[in-house]
This record gives structure tokens, C-alpha cells and sequence, in this order.
């Protein structure tokens, strides 16, 4: 019994020694992981505090190879590469990021201690190999934490060359290292936040060099023949690019995808504006083309994947890609409208990437559904924007395709039940117009989409009288907030028509069949209102305003708003039992909405213009009928015709 407790007693005591040393290792190795960061950290902020300067001779190189104590002032480069390729993620990203830093503050650790020799022959045991270390943790890193430091310390390696006036593709191996990048974004590096490495991929891609990899010498004879044979093999950018487009299929969510978009859109926007060079030759016509078709695809996504709304970031990145398409698309259309481009990408392919096969084949992919039209009309709404900053430049060669597609929405209205547009439709529809001009519509003589041999023709006045008409009258009794959208249409159509008389006409026969139709109080009061309204862009803002006021005065309104006095001066007295004989009227179907509304709009008082908009006969007679009194009852009229309901 002695013996066992005795061994009892030890076996717990060396549980408790094994637990104590695990404890201690544990404790030992987070010693040890802070301080090798703390240590990077440290070598980062003492070189962004004290950066080289230009036009001293003591660089950061010099003082690496000197000892003092038997230690390292600087750490080698032995050393800064094991951290570089540590199995420790951590260490892996301080290093990253404190390279990038020795590539801004320290350059002559990353070129050479010669100033200015930047040769293979000049770099020494302390320069960091990072030419042939690169490509190698590119590929191999699996970290999303990491992407960011990584993508960053390529970044300014290659600007590190470029500021001194070299070539960086001299140490790094272009078709090595677009290898690994196309396969590091092809995966959406790993999953890692595309905001933190997205913005790099455009300026590494426009320093790789244009070469294909079947031109490389270290490359095998098999693509070397196959290029002999004549097959196509991109060039390196586009290959980096295509790459990045296949990585939007493996973001992690909306976030990470629009900025994935995003980045591909700024990529071959700019390498067909790029002017070439003698390291930038032209691409094929065919890489061309596989350059506007990545554009067409990202506004294919857009428009059919991307979700139509969302909040916080996700919203905010939908947001920016549609900034950046419409932005980018700008730029293309005007450098297409310039003619000293010939020797940019966007000219080789202008008349296909507007036409038929390409902008108008993208717009009219899959169904015009509510969220297709109303991110289109985002986008145009950013377009209107974007030109209104630029002077109120407008675009030129996206005017076919908007006119398309605005006669497209016209003619699928009438195929419905209501024979009407949506409100986001008509929103879309008044956003075309104020992208194009009015005459860019009408008149029309062309192929409709619906069918290749079917010819339309649409005068501007059928549109008005028929088409935006009834949509008034739909969108009226269903109480939407399209009427007022309805009639901005409307006086950009009529502001077009070149006579006045022919505006005057067109304008009283709606009102006319308005009015005939029933039409309530507020919708004509709104249409009255939107028909003067101050346009905010529009430089002869006080002559507009005048001239559509003595339009919209005319003897159809007139005649309508001295009718509605009498009947509102009618049911008062009814209503107040003032006449002897109410009951023997007949009462006539009251129209509905806000009758105040629209008196206050035909007087001119409901807003800023101060612009009757009625005749001042009308108005004496307003004035006249609610004087009238009854000579039977005078006494009792005189004294209740000046009361309220209230009695006040």
C-alpha cells in the first residue's frame, strides 16, 4: 500500500511538472512571436521616420554590413527572408509589410549599395533577392490576412525601378510572376477583403510588360511552336486581367465582388486608352475585342447579378462599381468621338463595341425587368452627373443603343394590360432623354428589336397625344409618384417642338382630354407645377420659366377653372342650404383630389413663381361668384356666405 501511493504521488507530480513545461512553452513561444514583430515593427517605423535621402551618400546598405557588439545593426537579408516564408502567418504579414516599407524609406536595401546601379552584378549578399523571391510567395501564400501587406510590397518594389528611371522586369521574371498572380486572383486571393488589394492590380498590371508567354526564352519549344502555328496567346496584362474577371466567381460576398468588377473595369479601361510605347506595342484585334468584351460582361453583371440594393458596405461597393462604369464608359466614348485616338485599343474596336454586337447586344441581354431598368437608370443618373461636371459634355457614341432601348421600353408598354410604362421605367425613359436630345427620338425610321423586318415611325406628337397620355391617366388612378416624371417628359417634348403654335397645340389637346377624362384635382395641379418648374441646369432659367408659363395659359384651362368655380360655389351654397331650390339640381360627378392645390397652383401662390397661370378675367370671375348673393334670402346669405364651417 506504502508502494503505491508512492507511485501514486509521483505519477501526479510528473503530470503537473508536464503540464507546467507545456505552460511555460506556450507562454515562451507568444514571448518570442512579440518580440520579432515588435522588432519589424520597430525596423518599419525607424525607417519611415528617417527615409534615405537622394543626395546623401549614407544609405541604409552601408550601415547593414557594419557590426557593432559582434551584432547586426540592420538584420540580414538571410533573415528577413525566413520571416518572409515562415510558417507563422504573422510573421509572414510584418515582413511583407516591413519590406514594403524598406522599398519606399530604404531603397538602396532593395537595389543595390552602389547609388544608382541598379545591375545584376552590383547587388551583394545584403541586397533582399526579392526578384526571385516574389513570384514564389505569391503563389504559396494561402492567408487572407495577408494579401493586403503582400500586394502592397509588390506594389512598391516595382516603383522602386520605375522612380529611379529602370526596368524592373529585368530581376523579376514578367511571365513567372503573371503566372503567379493569375492564379492568386483567379481565387480571389483566398477569400482576403478585395478592398485592401484590389486597388493594386491596376497599377501592377499596367507595368507588366506586353509580352506573351510563348515570346519568353525560358519557356518551352511546345508553346514556342504553338505560337509558330499561329495560336493566340495573350498578352501578359490581359492574362492578369482575364484572371482577376474569373476570380469574381470566387468572392467570398457582394463586397468583395463589385470591387473585384470594379478593378477589372479600371484595368481594360486603361490599357485601350493606353497610347502605345516601345515597351507598350499594340495588342491583336482579337485581344482587343476580349478587352471590350470583359467591359461588356462586368455591365452584363451589373445589371443581372449584382443585387439591386443592399446596405452598409454592400451598398456602398454597388454604389462604386456603378461610379466606375459609368465613368470609364465616359472616358471611352469620348476618346471613340476623338480623332486623334488612332493609335489607342478603343479605336480599333469603336465601331464594334457600339454597335449591334456589343454595348446594344449587352443592354438587351435577358429581360427588362424592374431591377435591370432601375439600375440602368442609376447608371445613366451617374453618366448625367458625371457629364454636368465635365462642362455638360454629353456622350456621343452610347446615343444608338439609349435610343433603342428607349423606343424598345414604348413599344413592350403597349403589350400590357394597362397599355403603361412602370414608374421606374419612365424615370429611365426621362433619363435617356436628358442623356440624348429630344430630336434623337423622333422622328424614327429603323429596326425595332422585337422583330428584324419590322419599321416604326413615331412622330413626337403621337407620342405625346397617345403614348404619355395614357400613362398619365394610368399613373393618376393609381396614385404613383410617375406623374410628375410624366409631364417632366412631357415639357422636354414640347420645349422641342421648333413652333410655338404647334406647342400650344399639342399642350391644350392633352389638357383638353385630361380634363375630359376625369382627371383629378392633383394631378392637374402637379402637372401645372412641373410644366414651370425652374430647370437647375439651365442657363436662361427666367426666360424658360416665362415662356412655359404663357404656354401653359391657355383658354382650355381658362374655361376648366372658371367650371370649377361654379361648381365649388355651388356646393357651398348646397351645403349651407342657401338656395331654395338645391334639391331640385341635379349634382354633377365630383372630381377628386386636392381642389385647393390646384387653385393655389393656377394663382401662382402654391410655390416661389408667383405666376398666375390663369387670365385675370378668370379670377375677377372667382372673385364675382363668391360675392353673389340671393336676393330672397339676402340678409341670411350675406351673413353666412362670409363664415366657415366653424362659424368663424
Amino acid at each position: 500500500e506504502k508502494a503505491h501511493g508512492k507511485s501514486k504521488k509521483n505519477k501526479q507530480s510528473s503530470e503537473s511538472s508536464t503540464s507546467t513545461s507545456e505552460a511555460e512553452r506556450e507562454e515562451m513561444e507568444e514571448r518570442y512571436e512579440r518580440v520579432v514583430l515588435s522588432v519589424l515593427c520597430g525596423l518599419g517605423w525607424m525607417v519611415s521616420c528617417r527615409p534615405e535621402v537622394s543626395d546623401t551618400t549614407e544609405t541604409y546598405a552601408s550601415i547593414q554590413s557594419f557590426r557593432y557588439s559582434e551584432n547586426h545593426f540592420f538584420p540580414e537579408a538571410s533573415s528577413i527572408v525566413r520571416l518572409m516564408q515562415s510558417s507563422r502567418g504573422s510573421f509572414r504579414r510584418e515582413a511583407f509589410a516591413l519590406v514594403g516599407k524598406l522599398c519606399q524609406f530604404a531603397r538602396s536595401v532593395v537595389l543595390s549599395d552602389h547609388a544608382g546601379d541598379t545591375s545584376p552584378e552590383s547587388q551583394n549578399d545584403n541586397m533582399l533577392p526579392l526578384g526571385t523571391l516574389i513570384p514564389s510567395v505569391l503563389s504559396a501564400e494561402r492567408d487572407p490576412t495577408i494579401f493586403a501587406s503582400l500586394m502592397e510590397m509588390i506594389l512598391t518594389y516595382i516603383a522602386v525601378f520605375q522612380g529611379n528611371g529602370n526596368d524592373p522586369w529585368k530581376y523579376l521574371d514578367p511571365s513567372l510572376f503573371t503566372k503567379s498572380l493569375s492564379k492568386t486572383v483567379r481565387r480571389a486571393c483566398y477569400g482576403a477583403p478585395a478592398i485592401g488589394w484590389g486597388p493594386t492590380i491596376l497599377p501592377i498590371v499596367a507595368s507588366l510588360p506586353i509580352l506573351d508567354v510563348a515570346t519568353e526564352p525560358n519557356h518551352d519549344a511546345t508553346e514556342r511552336e504553338e505560337r509558330m502555328k499561329g495560336t493566340e496567346v495573350r498578352p501578359l496584362p490581359l492574362l492578369a486581367v482575364e484572371s482577376l474577371w474569373d476570380g469574381h466567381k470566387s468572392a467570398v460576398g457582394v463586397t468583395d465582388t463589385a470591387a473585384i468588377v470594379s478593378a477589372v473595369i479600371e484595368c481594360v479601361t486603361f490599357l485601350m486608352l493606353r497610347r502605345p510605347k516601345e515597351n507598350h506595342p499594340q495588342f491583336s484585334l482579337d485581344c482587343w475585342r476580349k478587352c471590350g468584351q470583359l467591359l461588356l460582361e462586368s455591365l452584363v453583371y451589373f445589371f443581372m447579378e449584382a443585387p439591386d440594393s443592399g446596405y452598409g458596405p454592400a451598398a456602398a461597393s454597388l454604389d462604386g462599381l456603378c461610379t466606375t462604369l459609368s465613368r470609364d464608359i465616359l472616358k471611352l466614348d469620348t476618346a471613340s468621338c476623338d480623332e486623334g485616338i488612332g493609335d489607342r485599343g478603343v479605336s480599333n474596336i469603336a465601331n464594334w463595341l457600339w454597335g449591334e454586337e456589343g454595348l446594344q447586344s449587352a443592354l438587351f441581354r435577358g429581360k427588362n425587368d424592374s431591377q435591370k431598368v432601375r439600375k440602368l437608370g442609376c447608371l445613366l443618373k451617374s453618366i448625367l452627373i458625371q457629364c454636368n461636371e465635365a462642362d455638360g459634355m454629353k456622350p456621343k457614341s452610347l446615343i444608338p443603343s439609349f435610343v433603342n432601348f428607349f423606343h424598345v421600353i414604348i413599344l413592350s408598354s403597349g403589350d400590357r394590360s394597362n397599355k403603361s410604362c412602370t414608374g421606374d421605367e419612365v424615370k429611365l425613359l426621362l433619363n435617356i432623354m436628358e442623356i440624348c436630345t429630344v430630336d434623337d427620338f423622333f422622328p424614327v425610321r429603323g429596326k425595332v428589336k422585337f422583330s428584324e423586318d419590322e419599321m416604326v415611325t413615331i412622330s413626337i406628337e403621337h407620342f405625346c397625344v397617345n403614348d404619355l397620355l395614357r400613362w398619365i391617366l394610368v399613373h393618376s388612378s393609381i396614385a404613383t409618384t410617375a406623374i410628375e416624371t410624366d409631364f417632366e417628359i412631357l415639357k422636354k417634348c414640347i420645349q422641342s417642338m421648333p413652333s410655338f403654335n404647334r406647342q400650344k397645340q399639342v399642350w391644350e389637346t392633352i389638357l383638353r382630354e385630361l380634363i375630359k377624362s376625369f382627371c383629378d384635382f392633383t394631378t392637374l395641379a402637379v402637372g401645372l407645377s412641373t410644366m414651370t418648374r425652374r430647370i437647375h441646369n439651365d442657363k436662361n432659367n427666367e426666360s424658360f420659366k416665362s415662356s412655359h408659363a404663357d404656354l401653359v395659359r391657355c383658354a382650355v384651362l381658362d374655361s376648366f377653372a372658371s367650371e370649377t368655380c361654379d361648381q365649388m360655389m355651388n356646393s357651398y351654397r348646397q351645403s349651407h342650404h342657401l338656395l331654395r331650390d338645391y334639391d331640385i339640381i341635379e349634382s354633377s360627378p365630383k372630381r377628386k383630389g386636392n381642389l385647393l392645390l390646384f387653385i393655389t397652383t393656377c394663382l401662382g401662390i402654391h410655390d416661389s413663381s408667383h405666376k398666375s397661370l390663369v387670365s385675370t378675367s378668370v379670377i375677377k370671375h372667382w372673385i364675382n361668384s363668391c360675392l353673389v348673393l340671393n336676393t330672397d334670402e339676402s340678409h341670411l346669405e350675406e351673413k353666412l356666405i362670409l363664415e366657415d364651417e366653424a362659424g368663424s
